[in-house]
């Protein structure tokens, strides 16, 4: 258990019976923000409220952060729990996706060998039972990973070249606030040489509870791919997105609903990313 906001709620009613629960909230090894080689590697234990004020935190990150549950609920919760429940409306989950970030994942097997011993290390020079996915391979479905048993996601990193990108998160659901998505749209873009009235260079479009899991829209990141930003354009995207995702009904809202709202959601966090970007005028 890290911040439990997910896991006692489901022993209460009885869902999760585990017959032991381990506390690895403060665990330094799981917390923290670092900075290396251009990049940013943030610690699976970290909690919403403190990257929500943490300024080498990529804004997009930031946004999704603060809109999390109560501000009870963001000292608490984690980044790692609301990855690793895989929820298909998790809000940090879409701009992880967005800035093409990692996970660290460790398994037990390191036990086996002491650190600094050369049994420890594997060929690549990662520890032995470390791996390194990809965000979006990481979820098979709702609730579902890739974790094998034994194994922890220990951190997240984010490569420098998505630092470098604007980005935006926007959210809807039945309230203005503690509430769980009904769409969520998280867009990071990043112009051709950095400047402000170039094309769009790389873009990438992800949202949640659109489908089983998070997901990107590849086809609708290459239409947006080297073209010069416009207010055209931004609408055409958010008729592409409406048209490319296949969301479903159920007790938060309708699948038409969403499939409509999406697109509008698009727009908008397209548009702030741009404006992060230093494009002005949308």
């Amino acid at each position: 258990m890290a911040g439990g906001t997910d896991l006692v709620l489901l022993m209460r009613d009885r869902v999760a019976r585990p017959p032991l629960v381990v506390d690895i909230s403060e665990l330094d090894e799981l917390r923290g923000v670092k900075s290396g080689g251009g990049g940013l590697e943030i610690g699976a234990a970290c909690r919403m409220g403190e990257l929500e004020k943490d300024t080498r935190v990529p804004a997009v990150l930031r946004q999704a952060c603060a809109q999390v549950g109560t501000p009870q609920v963001r000292n608490l919760a984690t980044i790692g729990g609301n990855v690793c429940n895989a929820s298909p409306a998790g809000d940090t989950i879409t701009p992880l996706l967005a800035l093409d970030a990692v996970a660290v994942i460790r398994s037990a097997a390191i036990r086996s060998a002491a650190i600094g011993s050369a049994a420890f290390w594997s060929a690549s020079g990662s520890p032995a039972g470390e791996r390194l996915v990809p965000l979006s391979e990481f979820f098979l479905g709702p609730k579902k990973t890739v974790l094998r048993p034994g194994e922890l996601l220990v951190s997240l990193r984010i490569p420098a070249a998505a630092l470098a990108r604007g980005g935006c998160f926007q959210k809807i659901g039945r309230r203005r606030e503690v509430v769980i998505s009904q769409v969520n749209v998280a867009v990071t873009v990043g112009l051709d040489g950095g400047r402000q009235d170039g094309v769009v260079e790389t873009v990438r479009v992800a949202l949640g509870s659109v489908a089983p899991t998070p997901l990107r829209l590849p086809e609708v990141e290459a239409m947006l791919t080297g073209q010069r930003p416009t207010p055209e354009l931004l609408v055409q995207a958010g008729r592409a997105v409406a048209a490319e995702i296949r969301p479903i009904s159920d007790v938060r809202t309708t699948a038409d609903y969403r499939r409509r709202v999406a697109g509008v959601l698009c727009r908008r966090a397209l548009q702030g990313a741009l404006e992060e970007a230093g494009v002005v005028g949308l």
